[in-house]
């Protein structure tokens, strides 16, 4: 039960940005035991589901004991570590309402590819599997096998999972940094998730940069519609308003189109780290 549990949960996982919580659907037959030759059997169908959030998976990198076995699977644990990584700034960009770093592949590079990975990890889990022994006694039968983490394992098979839905949703629905199009993608994807409250915030700050910016022409950073000066806590400003800090934040404005961009240039000379505040946003 606990692995059909799991795997229906590696499935919907697979979808989740996608909002297809029918993705997966498992049914369990039970059958009473036949006691009279002849005795017809009552089976008994029940429909077996799990309840998946959009929660960041724990990740740790062991999978068996074996020191050498560890070893030789360790390029494939690297890849999945930075994986992992990736996922992680994607997971908080969306919990934390923070949209347009999926537009920049400096910040969150997402051409991966996870279902490769998927694969790979199955196979290493085959292999240690197969390394099983089995020792048939006289009137008894053993059963040697490696020992593993198996909540590591599934831990990581339900990241890749996600990390997959993730990849799909940046190939689909990511395209122009256009303010409008901005809101569109994400008030659809924080409706699957369940996320509905940070629509309202994006919608709040998008709609005070397109107040701002009615009157713009070419290109300037945000900062500069403003009289204050910059931000005391940025970090906590980056977070405030979905992402628009202002201080790195261009606007620029092409025909009735609004686009919106970071200036990394400027990011780097004002030691604003995008990245580190993804993997860290407390």
């Amino acid at each position: 039960m606990e692995a059909l549990r799991k795997y229906l949960t590696f499935k919907k996982l697979r979808y989740v940005l996608q909002g297809k919580r029918d993705a997966a659907s498992l049914k369990l037959a039970y059958v009473p035991p036949i006691l009279e030759e002849g005795q017809e059997a009552r089976i008994e169908i029940h429909e077996f589901d799990v309840k998946v959030f959009f929660s960041l998976p724990k990740f740790g990198s062991r999978i068996c004991g074996d020191v050498e076995k560890q070893k030789k699977m360790g390029k494939l644990l690297s890849q999945i570590s930075r994986d992992y990584n990736t996922l992680k700034m994607a997971f908080n960009a969306i919990r934390y309402n923070t949209p347009l770093p999926f537009y920049h592949r400096e910040i969150i590079d997402l051409n991966v590819d996870a279902e490769s990975r998927i694969e790979e990890l199955i196979e290493i889990v085959e292999e240690v599997e197969n390394s099983k022994e089995i020792l048939a006694g006289e009137n008894s039968l053993v059963v040697r096998r490696e020992a593993v983490d198996s909540n590591n394992i599934g831990n990581m098979f339900f990241a890749l999972a996600m990390l997959s839905s993730v990849v799909e949703f940046w190939r689909r629905k990511i395209g122009e940094p256009e303010v409008n199009e901005i809101v569109k993608t994400f008030e659809e994807l924080y409706k699957n998730l369940e996320l509905e409250v940070n629509s309202r915030f994006l919608e709040r700050d998008t709609d005070e940069i397109k107040e701002k910016a009615k009157n713009l022409v070419g290109e300037r950073l945000l900062s500069e519609f403003y009289e204050s000066g910059g931000s005391k806590d940025r970090k906590r400003n980056f977070f405030a308003h979905s992402g628009f800090l202002r201080e790195i934040t261009k606007v620029k404005k092409e025909g009735e189109k609004i686009l919106l961009s970071y200036d990394l240039e400027v990011a780097k000379k004002l030691g604003v780290d995008v990245r580190s505040w993804l993997r860290d946003p407390s």
